[in-house]
């Protein structure tokens, strides 16, 4: 059997070549050396798996066939994942939204951040991470840089960002937190600390980003009498004020925790559906357990808290999550402490209810993530004529979802621990 590939073409019109793919596998990846090194390739495939999911990366899943597979099953696959600004700029070509660039995002900066993070921690978390046999930094006029991983499709799945999170995904995913929060706590923090700092110039010109996306969301919105009432809360003499305030979200961020006597920790930044893999039962449906947490690219030092905000705002229900927030803190307390009690630690220096007051605050600065996320998938998501009265429907649901969340976010900014803020 003749080969039907060569080496030196590109994988989905990208500058990394089969060739390329072939000498990562050999030289980088265990299974692949010891498992299918030996057996002659007949055929390499690569297709984009993104789907519009992955706002600063496109994944390409690729698969190679050998000379002696039994089917087109018997196959090796593997992921690459390459940064860019591939979602960004399909919008704007579409004019759904005045995106920003590659050089306003800094994406190569966040593609570093993630090669750094796995460089670290790849061994040292392997309930919580993929497999990442090879990592390139983007050297902008150079090359792009990528990871190459693991296929974890194997065994597992991702939700979309219309889905909901049901209860027992989310204990699993804060079992996972408390994992990480543990190793990191246990580990020597000289190898993390001062590395990731925050992104503060992505706080700066909100009131663009707010009414921008806002604009874009509104586009939805089906009645004059759904506009008004997201005019209320996004204009609101408090809270509207609030999301908009650049001093106010940057200190929400980087030290409302210290005030509340929590400690600045590493934070995943971006945790919601899409970047969760859950694994996959017998028959292949998604079950309620983590397999891994993907997208480190945002990690970052500060506030905690901020990743329970992103979790409930950006993948549950309003009543999922309303529900969830009477014992999401207590649960993640309760795990944390029991991971350091087996490693010989003593407890975490703050309690539940802490973490349950900062997260006012913190809840405030996530208002905007349903409402900007929302065009972002669905403007790049296209709809077979079967499926359009079923995005229709998934799209007043999240709509509803964003809706909560304003609802929520003005009962904390009414409160008045704010006020100090709106001057």
């Amino acid at each position: 059997m003749s080969s039907k590939f060569e080496v030196d073409e590109k994988l989905c019109e990208t500058e990394f070549t089969i060739g390329w793919l072939l000498d990562s596998l050999n030289q980088n990846d265990e299974k692949f050396k010891k498992n299918y090194s030996n057996r002659k390739i007949s055929n390499v495939s690569a297709r984009d798996i993104s789907g519009g999911k992955g706002m600063f990366s496109i994944v390409l899943k690729c698969g190679l066939l050998f000379e002696d597979s039994k089917d087109e099953n018997d196959i090796y696959t593997t992921i690459l994942k390459i940064p860019g600004t591939y979602v960004f700029d399909e919008l704007n070509e579409k004019g759904s939204v005045d995106a920003p660039k590659a050089e306003f995002m800094d994406i190569p900066g966040m593609h570093t951040t993630e090669v750094n993070f796995y460089n670290i921690f790849k061994t040292k978390m392997p309930k919580i991470l993929p497999t990442v046999h090879f990592a390139q930094l983007w050297i902008p006029g150079k090359h792009l840089g990528c990871l190459h991983m693991e296929d974890l499709s194997k065994r597992g799945a991702g939700l979309n960002f219309y889905d909901c999170l049901n209860h027992a995904q989310i204990k699993s995913i804060i079992r996972g937190m408390a994992y990480f929060h543990k190793e990191l706590l246990c580990c020597d923090e000289k190898i993390w600390k001062g590395k990731f700092p925050i992104k503060i110039e992505f706080f700066d010109n909100l009131e663009g980003f707010v009414d921008g996306f806002y604009k874009t969301f509104k586009g939805y919105l089906k009645t004059d009498h759904k506009i008004d009432e997201f005019n209320s809360f996004l204009n609101d003499p408090k809270l509207g004020k609030l999301i908009r305030n650049t001093e106010f979200v940057k200190y929400v961020a980087t030290k409302s925790h210290l005030d509340s006597g929590i400690p600045t920790a590493l934070v995943h930044g971006d945790l919601w559906n899409n970047n969760i893999i859950f694994k996959c039962d017998s028959n292949g449906a998604i079950s309620n357990d983590v397999e891994a947490f993907l997208d480190w690219q945002v990690v970052q030092e500060g506030n905690l808290v901020c990743d329970f905000a992103r979790l409930l705002t950006c993948s549950c229900e309003g009543d999922i999550r309303r529900e969830a927030e009477t014992y999401i803190f207590e649960y993640f307390v309760d795990c944390l402490n029991a991971e350091l009690a087996q490693g010989g630690k003593p407890p975490v220096p703050y309690t539940a209810k802490q973490l349950r007051e900062n997260y006012e605050a913190v809840f405030i600065i996530h208002l905007m993530h349903p409402i900007f996320m929302m065009p972002l998938f669905f403007a790049t998501k296209t709809s077979t004529p079967e499926e359009k009265t079923i995005d229709e429907a998934r799209i007043d649901r999240c709509i509803l979802r964003a809706l909560h969340t304003c609802q929520d976010a003005k009962k904390y900014a009414d409160s008045g621990k704010f006020d100090k803020w709106l001057n």
